[in-house]
Order: C-alpha cells, then sequence, then structure tokens
C-alpha cells in the first residue's frame, strides 16, 4: 500500500478505491511524492478488449513508444497497433490537488462511474 522512491519516479503499490468527481479520481498520497511525474498516459487496455485504463508514467510511455519504433512501416498489424494506441491514448495533467483526469470516453468505455479502483502495477497502474 505504499509507494517508494525508485531513481526519481515513483512505484504504485496496493489497492485504493476512490471516488471519482467530474470524471477525475484523486491519487493516494503516497502515489504523488515530489519526484512523482505530474503529467500521466491513459490508455484502454487490453488491446483486444478493453476492460480497465491503463495509466503510465512519462518513463513507462517512452519505454512503450522505443518497443514500437522497431516495428516495420510495412507491417499491417503493426500499423493497426500503433493506430489503437494512437487513438486510445491520452495524456493527462495532475491537478493541484492530486487528481487524474479521466477521459470521459475511456472511462465509459470501460465502465467507471461514481466509483473506481486503482490497482498499483509497480511501474504503472489501473483504473477500473
Amino acid at each position: 500500500m505504499i509507494a517508494t522512491n525508485v531513481s526519481g519516479s515513483v512505484t504504485y503499490l496496493g489497492q485504493h478505491l476512490r471516488g471519482v468527481d467530474r470524471a477525475r479520481v484523486i491519487l493516494p498520497t503516497e502515489w504523488r511524492s515530489e519526484t512523482a511525474p505530474k503529467e500521466l498516459v491513459t490508455l484502454l487496455w487490453p488491446l483486444n478488449k478493453p476492460e480497465y485504463l491503463l495509466v503510465l508514467s512519462p518513463a513507462r510511455w517512452e519505454m512503450l513508444l522505443k518497443n514500437l519504433e522497431g516495428l516495420s512501416l510495412g507491417d499491417e498489424q503493426a500499423a493497426i497497433l500503433e493506430r489503437h494506441i494512437g487513438a486510445n491514448a491520452f495524456k493527462k495533467q495532475l491537478d493541484t490537488y492530486g487528481r487524474l483526469p479521466l477521459p470521459e470516453a475511456q472511462a465509459k468505455a470501460v465502465g467507471i462511474g461514481s466509483e473506481a479502483m486503482l490497482v498499483g502495477r509497480m511501474t504503472k497502474f489501473e483504473v477500473w
């Protein structure tokens, strides 16, 4: 349930039930240290049948982009993957209270209403 600082980033741990207020969800205090990223990327996940929002730090997002760089420009499967990620990824800035805005269409697609469960996955987290 705690977050630890690893090389200037935060480790997302635990499960946290939160209310959703005007399509915003407040992150746990321990996920909001001084060195924690203030901008995060949300994605519908898994790609083939979205069940939740996957939230990536800038470092994790860059890692994903680097992995995609090696894909062939002529590979149709790679193009489908890039299209899906590009169309369903949103950069969101935490507000001064540590609330993450949830893209409305994404939240609706995975059934997030008045409450959300935040699930830590070390270098990333999910919103259910």
